[in-house]
């Protein structure tokens, strides 16, 4: 399932470690913000490593927002994506 990533860490060490694992499976759309492509019985695994990295940062959030079908094809965007994106990211 498509699914989007948010997240909003302080902790510059925590936020580095949280960005390269986010981009080992994810895209990403703007500094803060991921898409992928998973499975739901995936998700609870990235979201408790998400958890395990931010762990020391008591300011840390992180969103998760998975996309069905219907809202796939109900989301807008406006400009360009970022050269290293892939051409079929989605911005949101």
């Amino acid at each position: 399932m498509r699914t989007i990533i948010c997240y909003d860490v302080s902790d510059t060490k925590c936020r580095q470690r949280l960005v390269k694992y986010l981009l080992s499976f994810a895209y990403r759309l703007q500094f803060s913000v991921f898409q992928c492509d998973i499975k739901s019985y995936e998700r609870e695994k990235i979201q408790a490593r998400m958890a395990e990295i931010v762990k020391k940062d008591k300011t840390a959030s992180i969103t998760v927002f998975p996309l069905c079908n219907d809202c796939m094809g109900k989301t807008w965007s406006l400009g360009s994506p970022k050269e290293n994106y892939p051409e079929d990211a989605v911005i949101v």
